[in-house]
């Protein structure tokens, strides 16, 4: 989870990527809402899991970087808005292409044996109908309802869920994956990483003080963590199982 705006030049797009590519190398199966920035990160490290050398993914947010954000600033609608998401879509096709098309060149270089992308799901949805679904995906259910979207994205992430920077759209999310720990809302609970120190310093020691002044410490409370560090998110998700 985390924003749409975030450009594919910014250092939690990278972060996330890493983190998914890592995660899915781990046997975790990766979802996100479907979208661009901190989404289309998601999916994007996921996609690219099946090359044994992480080098692959400098290769991709190299590419990516010259079209760092879907809607290039304009106006929704203008000919420059189309312009920048052409663009935009053009660049994550050829990822796509240079990746797993029939060029073997980076599946040799990175050691891709499977010559297949790695898979993973995108949620996207109607309310946004000027954000771009992004390409990395390989299974896409879109939602015209985007509450529903949004919750039933939280309760099939069993295995935790990684916030990044966001803005209203992430937050809302927060709380609605927050209750559905605090009352077992899926009958398992688990893991919530806030990924940006910076960011989330405030909201989650708003969070931890919720949960110890509602008894829930010994419930959920350990399955909270604020961190900056990818590789420690994995280890995190790894040692925390759903319960």
């Amino acid at each position: 989870m985390g924003g749409h705006g975030t450009k594919r030049n910014d250092p939690y797009f990278e972060a996330i990527t890493r983190l998914t590519f890592r995660l899915a190398t781990n046997g975790f199966f990766v979802t996100s809402g479907g979208g661009p920035g901190i989404m289309e990160a998601a999916n994007l490290g996921a996609y690219l899991s099946t090359f044994e050398d992480e080098g692959i993914v400098d290769f991709a947010l190299e590419t990516l970087s010259a079209a760092p954000k879907f809607d290039g600033g304009f106006t929704d609608g203008t000919p420059e808005f189309l312009s920048a998401v052409s663009e935009y879509i053009q660049l994550a096709k050829n990822v796509c292409n240079a990746c797993f098309g029939d060029d073997p060149g980076l599946r040799n270089t990175y050691q891709c044996t499977s010559g297949k992308p790695g898979e993973s799901l995108a949620i996207p949805t109607w309310f946004y109908g000027h954000e771009p679904t992004n390409l990395f995906g390989t299974h896409v259910a879109k939602y015209f309802s985007n509450s529903l979207r949004e919750d039933n994205l939280l309760a099939i992430s069993t295995a935790g869920v990684v916030f990044a920077p966001g803005s209203a759209g992430t937050l809302q999310e927060v709380f609605m994956d927050l209750a559905q720990n605090h009352y077992a809302t899926f009958i398992v609970r688990s893991p919530m990483v806030f990924l940006g120190v910076d960011a989330y310093s405030d909201l989650f020691g708003f969070i931890k003080g919720f949960v110890k002044r509602r008894g829930m410490e010994t419930v959920y409370g350990d399955l909270l963590l604020l961190t900056d560090d990818i590789d420690e998110t994995v280890e995190f998700l790894k040692a925390n199982p759903p319960r």
